[in-house]
Formats: C-alpha cells, structure tokens, sequence
C-alpha cells in the first residue's frame, strides 16, 4: 500500500542542462530522484564539486526534512534534459 502511496506522490520533473534544479539558500520543497542523467552538486567552500549523482540516486531530502533552506546548489549534467521525480513537501506524512 505504501508503495502505491509513494508512486502516486511522485511527479515527473524535467530540467535542461545547464540550469539549477535548486540554489543553495532556497527553500526545501521537493525530493528529488534521477531517474534519467546526471546531477552535479556543489557545496560551499569546495574548489571541486562533489561526484555526480547518477540514475537511482537522491537528493533533497535534508531540507525537505528537516525544514531548512537548501544547503547546497544542483544542477543537471551531461544531458539535454534530465529526469527526475520529485515528492512535493507534505506528501512524506501520508506515506507514514
């Protein structure tokens, strides 16, 4: 049944390469999952942004949580247009 719950939660989510998926400083509002490409995720203070996330991978899920403003910026990458599916903010209650 939860999985259901969860399914019919998710939205599709389509971002181009090269725009933000989110700002670090933005409110949380949206779990994010790829479902299709690449995530680049750069936090404060690094040279270097972290590894990629890829395919299976999430992300999001702190400041949906915790209700904090978004402590990190992501951005698609290595695509035309990434997949994603996001669960809203609220919808994490129903599921419990």
């Amino acid at each position: 049944m939860q999985k259901q719950l969860l399914a019919d939660a998710l939205e599709a989510a389509d971002f181009q390469a090269g725009t933000f998926i989110f700002r670090r400083g933005d409110v949380g509002d949206r779990f994010y999952i790829v479902r299709e490409g690449a995530v680049l995720v750069r936090r404060p203070g690094d040279a270097e942004p972290a590894a990629p996330l890829t395919e299976g991978a999430f992300f999001g899920e702190r400041a949906l949580l915790r209700d904090n403003t978004r402590r990190v910026s992501c951005r698609p990458l290595r695509c035309r247009a990434c997949l994603f599916l996001a669960l809203p903010k609220g919808c994490q209650s129903s599921l419990a």
